[in-house]
């Protein structure tokens, strides 16, 4: 084995070299994935959110009886939206 060793040293290390690039490059793409999945999770969290407050304005704007124009106008919501939501205050 230590014959082979001397013969062969360069090329065994490149191989553990090369091993141990790939077993690196395979973690960093791990982590950028897990960062990727965590940024987009918190984008559509923010997005979700937003929505959320966007409704709720839209909400408390029909109990006010504000004119379904200037609601449009305010948070953008089709007037379909509007209708459904002012529906669901009635139950």
């Amino acid at each position: 084995m230590t014959d082979f060793l001397k013969k062969y040293e360069q090329e065994v290390e490149q191989v553990m070299l090369f091993e141990w690039n790939l077993d690196d490059a395979l973690a960093a793409s791990r982590e950028d994935g897990r960062e990727e999945g965590f940024d987009d999770g918190v984008k559509k969290g923010r997005e979700e959110g937003r929505e959320e407050g966007i409704i709720a304005t839209a909400l408390n704007m029909l109990k006010d009886n504000l004119d379904v124009n200037t609601i449009m106008k305010y948070t953008h919501l089709p007037l379909e939206r509007l209708i459904t939501l002012n529906a669901s205050l009635a139950h």
